[in-house]
């Protein structure tokens, strides 16, 4: 009875489409595309792309270029079989920021290839996720909802601010909560839940 809306390609944590060795470019970009030409069966709607670093050493502009161009000879597949390629804002790579992570989804240029955008990994950092909300737009496919602190407003993170700004502009997608479990995650997810129902309904949303 569980829907599958999104998957995340953890594998691209060992083998990046930015890794200066082609060979391991050419696994991890066969591992999306036959990624992409799949998980349709499951549903999955978004599939969440870390934008992983290369190898030690490897330059920053060179990286880029290496996920740019996976991506763009990608996108084709994922759209033929009505998916989207989500790139998400982690440390370590070179799509920590909105303004890193907008570079490469307009250099693909495809309705195909959006933002998978995290609210508290923007705050830790140390970016503001209501003006990166602002700048990405309508990049953001799907968001991560999550906090510095065992209960959704109770951290650093200004989740209700961030869903007000999502409201604002229309934001068509889902909330995808990446919370702390706790010693009870039966109450920490009620808790969860409630906290951003009650959030939307004083929205309107």
């Amino acid at each position: 009875g569980c829907s599958f809306d999104s998957l995340c390609l953890g594998a691209f944590w060992h083998i990046s489409p930015a890794n200066g060795d082609p060979r391991i470019r050419a696994e991890a970009v066969q591992l999306l595309q036959d990624t992409a030409a799949s998980v349709a069966e499951l549903g999955v709607r978004w599939i969440l792309l870390p934008i992983t670093p290369g190898a030690k050493g490897d330059d920053y502009e060179d990286c880029v270029a290496r996920w740019i161009e996976a991506v763009s000879c990608s996108a084709s597949i994922a759209a033929a079989h009505g998916v989207t390629l989500c790139i998400e804002n982690v440390g370590g790579g070179c799509g920590r920021s909105a303004a890193e992570m907008k570079r490469i989804i307009d250099a693909v240029g495809s309705p195909a290839v959006k933002a998978y955008y995290d609210i508290g990994n923007a705050v830790a950092f140390g970016f503001d996720p209501l003006a990166e909300i602002a700048e990405l737009g309508d990049r953001i496919a799907i968001v991560h909802i999550k906090d510095d602190a065992d209960r959704l407003g109770d951290g650093k993170v200004p989740v209700a601010a961030c869903l007000s700004a999502l409201h604002a502009l229309n934001y068509p997608g889902i909330l995808v909560f990446e919370t702390n479990a706790t010693a009870d995650p039966k109450v920490a997810a009620t808790y969860n839940l409630g906290y951003v129902r009650g959030v939307l309904a004083a929205l309107g949303w």
